[in-house]
């Protein structure tokens, strides 16, 4: 986590739209693997992450990296459950 968001520091959404919204996306994945430590605020943070991510990645523009992002909001939110 700390490493993409130091990535972060770097790619941002206007200047590097694919690469920051790749992080964020994998940021959310790995606050969707930290389930156990700080349960719901990992999900929190995650869906914040991958909805920022579909700031970039839209049906239109990035369809299979929208479909990706759209699984793994799904399955965050069967977590949140």
């Amino acid at each position: 986590i700390r490493h993409f968001e130091a990535a972060l520091q770097v790619f941002a959404c206007k200047t590097s739209p694919h690469d920051w919204a790749m992080t964020k996306t994998n940021l959310g994945n790995a606050y969707s693997n930290r389930l156990t430590v700080g349960r719901n605020d990992c999900i929190e943070a995650a869906i914040l992450h991958y909805e920022e991510a579909l700031q970039v990645y839209t049906r239109e523009a990035a369809p299979h990296d929208w479909a990706g992002v759209q699984m793994n909001l799904a399955t965050i939110f069967l977590d949140r459950m």
